[in-house]
């Protein structure tokens, strides 16, 4: 796959897939900061799911029990169609958030691919997020999806700054 700087570099490598992996964890964690701040206050959970499912049920984000676990699977399982309809929403409504998922899905997919996860490399290229989203959003090369990751950090400041002056911390 061209773009990402990752092959040919000998022992680099590892220290270019942590870098990645940081740089996906940063953007994960502001997704779902960004998401739970659309969805509404105590969303978090919801956002978590939400981002699993737009990513083909990878689980970017794990739940906190594994009886959470088993409730949020029966949920994904039972309401997998309005789940995906309510995240198509929200990708095509969001930019910000649409680009730097979308990006995040190519970096993850990377990482997985050079870590020899290939069930969840297929469940990423499989996603309809990504099916639906990667060619308006190819494949960033490193230093751009750094600069897309700290664009998207900027961003949820800037709206979490708005939300606190509208709403003073109320609920």
């Amino acid at each position: 796959m061209p773009g990402i700087e990752l092959y040919g570099r000998g022992s680099s490598d590892e220290a270019l897939l942590r870098k990645m992996s940081g740089l996906c964890q940063r953007a994960l964690t502001t997704a779902n900061q960004y998401l739970a701040l659309k969805l509404g206050p105590g969303k978090a959970e919801a956002a978590s799911m939400l981002l699993n499912v737009m990513a083909g049920n990878v689980e970017l984000f794990q739940p906190p029990t594994p009886e959470k676990a088993l409730v949020g699977d029966a949920l994904v399982a039972a309401n997998k169609e309005a789940l995906e309809n309510r995240s198509r929403v929200l990708l095509q409504s969001l930019p910000a958030f649409r680009r730097a998922f979308v990006s995040t899905l190519w970096i993850r997919m990377i990482n997985d691919q050079a870590r020899q996860k290939k069930e969840d490399v297929s469940k990423l290229e499989g996603s309809w997020a990504f099916r639906t989203f990667s060619a308006d959003y190819p494949m960033p090369t490193l230093s751009e999806y750094e600069i897309i990751v700290r664009d998207f950090e900027e961003q949820l400041e800037r709206e979490l700054g708005e939300y606190f002056l509208k709403y003073g911390g109320r609920q």
